[in-house]
């Protein structure tokens, strides 16, 4: 009985001690992201047409900000879903996809942050925007 009662108690022990063990899989971390950028300036120009991203700061290692369709953008986040803490996500010369060098994991920016190709066990990380026709002003925020 006492030989039981050690275990349990080393068995219980070794659970609080020791992390349980983690799959390859690491969330990305939530930061504040609350910021308006004026497409009307010339450094967001680029956005002005439907179709074209541009990388921003913010975020946790950056945001995509792609133009989707008339009145309406995206926001992602740039670390990648399948290794947040050392991948950061660039821009595919298309600028509708967005792809991890490392990993080679493929995003498409017009699907929602789709998995296209590649061991990303998740979509990328999208954040809130809004557009305000009235003074061409994107809001992006979580």
């Amino acid at each position: 009985m006492k030989m039981k009662r050690i275990l349990y108690f080393n068995l219980a022990l070794a659970f609080l001690l020791f992390p349980k063990c983690s799959s390859d899989t690491e969330e990305i971390p939530n930061v504040y992201v609350n910021f308006e950028i004026d497409l009307n300036s010339s450094d967001y120009a680029h956005l002005q047409s439907v179709g074209n991203s541009l990388l921003v700061t913010g975020g946790y290692k950056g945001i995509i900000i792609y133009h989707q369709t008339s009145g309406f953008f995206a926001a992602y986040e740039r670390a990648c879903p399948n290794n947040p803490y050392h991948e950061r996500v660039t821009l595919h010369p298309s600028f509708s996809i967005a792809q991890d060098s490392v990993c080679g994991s493929k995003f498409s920016l017009s699907l929602e942050g789709r998995l296209l190709e590649g061991p990303s066990p998740y979509p990328l990380k999208m954040y809130r925007t809004f557009y305000n026709a009235a003074t061409q002003s994107l809001l992006v925020f979580n």
